[in-house]
């Protein structure tokens, strides 16, 4: 037998993206609001079988605007907080974790890392300050998405509200 093969077939270029080429990308924010004091919140802890650690859940609605009127997506957070004991007696906690926002077109995942603080009932807050993390992948429409989530702390003075604004820059590779 007698086999003829040809192809037109080239094998693809292996290159590496750098900084420059992803600066042309399409960029777009996003900015979403979330608070855990709202009854459609829901949190679970677990503390330590040693009694120094929490991990928690939180998963709950996000909203398009700061009076939390459109629900717009969801979010799903997972974190432990270390020496609760407060063994260096700060009054502040290490706490790292992961952050999913699940919107419309797909998902966005940033993980973090930073100091907590213990309000008067208990709860685990970051203080009022404003915290950027990178994100670390995306489904769906944010896929081929890198960027940073910049998370405000806009709680009340009374902290009866715990409000939390989420800006969101992406630049899209693949654009």
């Amino acid at each position: 037998m007698n086999f003829s093969v040809s192809s037109n077939y080239q094998f693809p270029t292996i290159g590496f993206i750098n900084a420059l080429s992803m600066q042309n990308g399409k960029q777009e924010n996003i900015e979403v609001y979330f608070s855990a004091s709202l009854p459609s919140t829901i949190i679970d802890r677990i503390v330590g079988v040693n009694g120094t650690s929490i991990y928690e859940t939180l998963n709950g609605n996000l909203y398009s605007d700061n009076l939390l009127t459109t629900v717009i997506g969801r979010i799903a957070i997972s974190q432990t907080i270390f020496d609760i004991l407060d063994s260096n007696m700060s009054g502040v906690f290490e706490t790292t974790g992961q952050t999913t926002l699940f919107l419309p077109t797909g998902n966005i995942t940033y993980v973090f890392s930073g100091q907590t603080i213990r309000t008067p009932d208990g709860r685990y807050v970051f203080p009022t300050v404003t915290y950027t993390f990178k994100t670390t992948s995306g489904t769906g429409y944010y896929q081929s998405s890198y960027g940073d989530v910049k998370i405000t702390s806009l709680d009340s003075i009374d902290d009866s509200v715990l409000l939390r604004k989420f800006n969101i820059d992406l630049t899209f590779m693949n654009y």
